[in-house]
Order: structure tokens, then sequence, then C-alpha cells
């Protein structure tokens, strides 16, 4: 139930920092910045807000100014949202975003390389791959058919 309620308070500060940050806050060094999440703790008393920023060079200027205004922001938070204790706020940038950028360029280069891809697949002897596909039967190695070979052998004698 506290986590339910942590999560509703978080969304609810979300919204109203993002409408103080557009809408209020006249510091230059505060661009394009996105609220992509505030995490609440369950008791309501610390709120770390997640942020991105348009321009990566602006990233330590922004946090800077962010960091300057969080007084103000917490104010304007207590005042427009009713709770008994309005949460220490800790701006922090959100890294997903930059990881999940990185990949989709992997990924991007991947695709215009059009290199062959590895199967995940191990060669046996004999030159078939482990897995089979489901209608290809399994091969036997060559020592596990020599063995049986010699088995047979003896038991001919």
């Amino acid at each position: 139930m506290a986590r339910r309620r942590a999560q509703r308070a978080g969304r609810l500060i979300q919204e109203e920092i993002s409408k103080i940050i557009q809408r209020e806050l006249k510091d230059p060094r505060i661009g394009f910045v996105t609220i992509t999440e505030v995490d609440v703790t369950d008791d309501l008393r610390y709120a770390k807000v997640f942020i991105t920023v348009l321009k990566r060079e602006q990233k330590k200027k922004t946090l800077e100014g962010l960091e300057r205004a969080k007084g103000f922001i917490r104010r304007e938070i207590g005042q427009r949202i009713k709770m008994k204790f309005t949460p220490e706020i800790e701006f922090r940038f959100d890294e997903a975003v930059e990881h999940g950028a990185h990949i989709e360029e992997v990924l991007r280069k991947i695709a215009t390389a059009k290199t062959p891809v590895r199967r995940n697949s191990i060669t046996m002897e004999g030159g078939q791959n482990f897995p089979p596909k489901a209608d290809q039967p399994l091969a036997e190695t060559e020592k596990t058919q020599k063995k049986k070979d010699t088995n047979k052998e003896k038991n001919d004698e």
C-alpha cells in the first residue's frame, strides 16, 4: 500500500516540477529539461528526480541550476500538493536514456555493416551444429561412433 502511495506522489511531484521548470524558473543554465522519473521513498520524505537534457554539454550546468533552485522548487511543491511533509529533492541525471541511445547506435551499426550474424550454436565434430533443428537428428561424434563400432566387433566375435 505504501509503495503505491509513493508512486502516486511521485507522479504528482513529476508533473508539478515539470510545470515549475517550464513556467517559473528563469535560470539561463536550465535549458530544455525533461523529468523522466521521480522515485519517492515509502515514507515520502525523499524524492530522487531523474532528468535528461537536450544537449549533453549542458548536463553539468543544468544540474547546477536545478541544485540552486532546489529550495524554490520544494517550496512550490509544498504549496501545490497537500502533503504532511514535502520531500527533500535530489536531482540526478538519467543515464538510462543515454545507455538506450548507445545500444540503438550499436544496433544501427550492425545493421548497416551487413556482416553475417553468428548464431548461438556450437559446431560439433562432424560439422553439425548443436542444438540441431527440430527435424534434424543429433549426429554422433566420431569418437562415440568408433566406440560403438568396436563394441559391435567384440560382440560379433
